[in-house]
């Protein structure tokens, strides 16, 4: 029984509270390329599946890493390192990033949902220097990053195609068409521009390539992908007491559908860098050392990504490929499905759905990803990357590394957020000696709103120290009118939500559920009820006298 050393008045009688469980959601997505942000559920570790092949992924990370303040500085085993770099750092304007730091950046070839694809991880680990403060949840950003650079820039290098990408279908009769002069382009830079480069080689030309078609007159001129020329016009260093350093470069022609070189307005573009604190000292004042503060100029960097709107100088004219005609809209529709084509889909409404973040205790945490409706599954964890196929009450999942299968597992749901089975080295046989596993999936909760978007209305109030016995203290924290419940109970975490005289508290350690307990208020103000290990169910369960 628990029992509070206040009166708890009456209760209003409310609806039945819903608990949803829900994976732990990303970060929020990068609208920009070159502008990565950070958001209140980003993550120190952030896996995606990514609908490219491991070879254009890579080259985004690539790109990707210097405007997370970072540089590349090793690659072995499709495992990549960058550390944050001092010069990189906090040349971001919208996140400042700790001084010290390492990223660890794997890519791997996968297929979910009947696509073809690469599953990416991106870990970060803060470093000692200036990390104080810093909530090191940079994974997300980056990974933000990565997804913006594949789907912005083509996977082919404009030089070795420059008339860009080519249509499925066959192109239509070529025919001349006049593009007039002030046609809008949009064209991207493809890899960085870091004033600390030039340095070493001041003849490097941007990497350009037209991000958008360009149709004129139902005709297409410009296709994504094509080559776009640029030249560096000028560059100046940093240093003590100077301005930051700075880069100039103009945008000079771009590749039309038929190969021609389309010149533009050269309007010259320029990022300089800003300022920072630099500590220096003087012998020469009063014989001794004085130190001075001073202003070191900052690095500048134009990120891979950067988009600028650049207009046709004069009027040209091209031989183009008309727009191919849009099929007829059918007179009967069927609902959409959502799913690609190949996907391996389940007849039953009650295939599991196991995508979110779980807890497999010795093999550390698991990240799994699935397609609602579809049996596939993908994922990463413990040093492995995961697929398996999801049935009605469970799942095979393997494990492997570096394309070999070390680890087979068979689970079996035991009710919302509990798998219990049996894992095995290598292939599951029938002769398999095998050894137990359980996983506990990460939860998040939330009540569900009514029909009308509105709050629901205020129940129990937990606010305050509660004792059990044979427990420590229950220290619980509830905000007027909110049904949200949170505390502590010696080494447990609590989460919770109360309905109306009702209370659903989850024991938790480490993230996953050791204990579940429904309790119900009484008038005398306590509160009894049933608990039982994990997820709380029809079975096990003990009474709380």
């Amino acid at each position: 029984m628990f029992y509070k050393p206040k009166y708890i008045p009456k209760f209003v009688s409310t609806a039945v509270l819903a608990m949803c469980l829900t994976a732990i959601p990303g970060g929020a997505q990068t609208t920009t390329c070159g502008q990565p942000q950070l958001g209140p559920e980003d993550s120190a570790m952030e896996i995606r599946f990514i609908r490219a092949d491991v070879a254009h992924v890579r080259a985004s990370v690539l790109r990707a890493i210097p405007v997370m303040g970072a540089n590349l500085t090793k690659e072995k085993g499709g495992v990549i390192e960058a550390k944050i770099d001092m010069a990189l750092a906090g040349r971001s304007s919208s996140i400042q990033m700790p001084g010290s730091g390492t990223f660890t950046i794997e890519i791997t070839p996968v297929k979910l949902g009947g696509a073809t694809g690469s599953l990416l991880r991106v870990e970060f680990a803060k470093g000692w220097v200036g990390a104080a403060g810093s909530r090191g949840t940079y994974a997300t950003p980056l990974a933000d990053e990565v997804e913006c650079l594949v789907g912005l820039l083509s996977p082919v290098e404009p030089s070795s195609n420059p008339r860009g990408q080519t249509s499925v279908s066959p192109p239509a009769e070529a025919r001349e068409v006049s593009i007039p002069a002030k046609t809008a382009l949009k064209i991207a830079l493809r890899n960085y521009l870091f004033s600390r480069d030039f340095e070493k080689d001041a003849t490097k030309a941007p990497s350009l390539e037209i991000v958008e078609d360009v149709v004129v007159e139902g005709t297409t001129v410009f296709r994504k992908g094509a080559l776009a020329k640029g030249k560096l016009t000028g560059f100046t260093t940093s240093g003590i007491a100077q301005h930051g350093a700075s880069i100039q470069f103009t945008i000079e022609s771009a590749t039309a559908v038929d190969g021609q070189e389309i010149a533009l307005d050269t309007t010259s573009m320029k990022e300089r860098g800003g300022l920072s604190r630099a500590m220096v000292t003087n012998p020469q004042v009063f014989g001794g050392l004085l130190p001075l503060l001073l202003m070191k100029g900052q690095e500048a960097l134009v990120p891979a990504g950067k988009t600028f709107e650049v207009l046709v100088a004069h009027p040209a004219t091209v031989r183009g490929e008309p727009e191919p005609a849009k099929p007829p809209a059918s007179s009967q529709t069927s609902p959409a499905t959502g799913q690609p084509a190949g996907a391996v889909t389940s007849a039953s409404s009650q295939v599991l759905n196991l995508d979110g973040t779980w807890n497999a205790h010795s093999w550390g945490e698991l990240k799994l990803m699935q397609i609602a409706g579809e049996r596939e599954l993908v994922g990463m964890g413990g040093g492995y990357v995961l697929d398996g196929i999801v049935t009605e009450t469970g799942v095979v999942v393997h494990f492997t590394s570096g394309g070999n299968l070390e680890y087979t597992a068979e689970v079996t749901s035991k009710g919302d957020g509990i798998l219990v089975g049996r894992y095995t080295g290598g292939e599951m046989r029938p002769d398999s000696k095998t050894k137990p596993i359980e996983m506990h999936k990460f939860l998040t909760m939330s009540p569900r709103r009514g029909a009308d978007e509105s709050e629901p209305p205020p129940g129990l109030n937990l606010e305050g120290t509660w004792i059990m016995p044979h427990w420590s203290d229950l220290k619980l924290t509830q905000a007027a009118g909110d049904r949200k419940v949170t505390g502590k109970s010696g080494r447990y975490e609590i989460d919770g939500f109360v309905s109306g005289t009702r209370v659903v508290l989850h024991f938790l350690t480490r993230g996953y559920v050791s204990y579940s307990a429904i309790l119900t208020a009484k008038e005398d103000g306590t509160l009894a009820g049933e608990y039982a290990g994990g997820q709380i169910d029809t079975g096990d369960r003990k009474s709380v006298v």
